[in-house]
């Protein structure tokens, strides 16, 4: 039998741990959290201000969807919307991440989705700091180049 050393096994323990855990098999949930507009048509990236159905596809009791924007964020808002007829009612109101955790009664998570939401139309602030930004990073590269060619 071969012994290792101590540093050797302290070393070794997190990747036998991260084996372990791959090696067992994943739940797989037959229900999925579908995003409609209010036509019917599949939406994959809601847009602020613009009003979307969330159902839960698959069986299963919902009774309330909990949206957390910017989920793991220090700044993260959670709004909860009740379930009515088999589908919520949602107006995005911040852009960016966003998860979406549709629950039973008893709060237990039925499925989960985690959804980019959509600027309603151009941020023209972002804009210009984007351009500011590739001047600033072009120009800086141009200006160190001429100096470089010019030793």
């Amino acid at each position: 039998m071969m012994r290792f050393a101590p540093a050797v096994r302290r070393a070794a323990m997190p990747l036998v741990v991260m084996l372990i855990v791959l090696a067992m098999p994943a739940t797989v949930s037959a229900q999925k959290v579908v995003i409609r507009d209010t036509s019917g048509a599949d939406v994959h990236f809601p847009v602020v201000g613009t009003e979307v159905r969330v159902a839960l596809e698959g069986a299963g009791d919902a009774s309330r969807l909990i949206v957390l924007y910017r989920p793991n964020s220090k700044t993260s808002v959670e709004e909860s919307i009740a379930i009515a007829d088999g589908h919520a009612t949602w107006i995005p109101s911040n852009p960016g991440l966003a998860s979406l955790d549709i629950v039973d009664s008893t709060k237990a998570s039925l499925a989960k989705r985690t959804v980019s939401i959509r600027f309603a139309e151009t941020s023209y602030v972002g804009l210009a700091v984007m351009i500011l930004a590739a001047l600033l990073l072009f120009g800086g590269a141009a200006i160190s180049i001429r100096a470089l060619l010019r030793s």
